[in-house]
């Protein structure tokens, strides 16, 4: 999560300067933390997908090597349904085409959404200097 504070600067503090806060001024602060916010969770989600496509690709990779004569359970939903080795690799290839597009999809959410973040960034350091911290910080 980025670290959003204003340093209005302790009573000590020479380095820092008293900067008046307006209301367009907390709107793009606020929307910079939304935007991020919402950033983050589109990066769990392209991580999970990923996850989810591994998983395809490796029962890809197994259903590859079985009999096509023998039947292999496939889950639908949350049922599991018998089919035959070559028609289960079919949905598999299916799902794994369906998952890329998806993160391909969020991919492009996350370069927009950087886009915005970085309009803001420039908005807000230029009127804010030092007195503002936009950086992601390390987990």
């Amino acid at each position: 999560m980025a670290a959003l504070a204003v340093a209005r600067g302790p009573a000590g503090s020479a380095d820092k300067e008293d900067v008046n806060i307006t209301f367009e001024d907390q709107q793009k602060i606020n929307k910079f933390a939304r935007q991020t916010s919402k950033m983050t969770e589109i990066e769990d989600e392209i991580k999970n997908k990923k996850k989810e496509l591994q998983n395809l690709q490796d029962a890809a990779d197994e259903l590859e090597l079985a009999d096509e004569d023998e039947s292999v359970p496939f889950r639908v939903g949350e049922v599991f349904v018998y089919q035959s080795s070559e028609e289960a690799l079919k949905l598999v290839e299916e799902n794994k085409l369906e998952l890329e597009g998806d993160v391909a999809t969020l991919n492009k959410e996350v370069d927009s959404i950087k886009e915005i973040l970085s309009q803001l960034k420039v908005q807000l350091y230029a009127k804010f200097g030092n007195n503002i911290n936009l950086e992601m910080e390390d987990e």
